[in-house]
């Protein structure tokens, strides 16, 4: 009889719970549970550790929005390199990598049409971005204003990437602050996260506080939304002094920048929220676990 390799518990086992934490979008984690699911113990291991590093990192990370922002840029681009370098060492995972690039936070054609089809729908749109989509799309406003798509009629460069960037930054902020304090009412739910005996258990019982989390992420999400959406529809019937463009301009331009994020590729990744829920506490956790398998 052939009997199933794989140990009981491993740190296999403390990943998937690490995972489950991260409130990430469904096809993000499961792309990531995929992968690990065909890792031989060396890769298992070099991904525990890069997580550690980025656990290192957070206090520092969360002193503000801009130590977020290069902390996030790192950690992309750390994990980049990991995944660039895994798949060069075994092909047999070029699928499974090629899959966790390809996890977009993305939506379709059909949705961005929907969601600019009117100035309270272009808001609650804008008004759900996170920070790391937000950030994508900064990058993609760069680069059409760099590619002259903000240029007036004789070919000259405008100011409307300040007016763009300027609503980024301002919804960045926004969730930044949001995130904070959802962090804050979510870190009582881990004081009931009792540690067990038996490590597989006290793995089940990290996951299942991951899919708890994302509940209330939800919940905490959707209330968020509905107050930024308000705010930003103020600019649409009373545009600020800093705008530089109209209005009409300025959901033209984030509809196509939209559209051009939903064709890059982008990593999964730590979010505020569970960035400051593991500073708080989770991550204690969790390497206790890893210490166990």
């Amino acid at each position: 009889m052939i009997k199933n390799m794989e140990p009981r518990f491993s740190l296999r086992n403390v990943l998937l719970s690490v995972l489950r934490c991260k409130l990430m979008k469904d096809e993000e984690t499961r792309a990531w549970e995929e992968l690990i699911d065909l890792f031989d113990e060396k890769h298992l291991a070099q991904l525990w550790d890069m997580f550690a590093v980025e656990n290192t990192e957070l206090s520092g990370a969360l002193k503000s929005l801009d130590d977020y922002l290069q902390y996030f840029h790192a950690c992309e681009e750390r994990r980049q390199t990991w995944l660039h370098t895994i798949e060069h060492e075994d092909a047999g995972l070029t699928f499974a990598v090629t899959s966790v690039l390809q996890s977009k936070r993305h939506w379709t054609g059909p949705q961005i049409d929907e969601a600019f089809k009117t100035d309270a729908s272009v808001c609650t749109f804008l008004a759900g971005l996170s920070i790391r989509d937000l950030e994508q799309m900064r990058k993609v406003i760069d680069l059409h204003d760099q590619a002259g798509e903000y240029d007036d009629e004789d070919g000259k460069p405008t100011k409307a990437r300040n007016t763009l960037i300027g609503i980024v930054t301002f919804l960045q902020e926004d969730a930044w602050n949001a995130e904070q304090k959802e962090a804050e009412e979510l870190q009582p739910i881990l004081q009931n996260i009792a540690s067990a005996e038996d490590p597989l258990e006290q793995a089940k019982a990290l996951s299942a506080l991951g899919f708890l989390l994302r509940t209330k992420h939800k919940e905490f999400g959707n209330a968020h939304k509905g107050k930024s959406a308000d705010n930003v529809l103020l600019w649409s019937e009373h545009q600020p002094k800093w705008f530089t463009m109209t209005w009409e301009q300025v959901k033209e331009a984030l509809e196509a920048a939209a559209l051009t994020v939903n064709v890059s590729a982008t990593l999964a990744g730590l979010g505020v929220v569970t960035s400051r829920v593991l500073a708080q506490g989770l991550w204690t956790k969790l390497e206790e676990l890893a210490r166990r398998s």
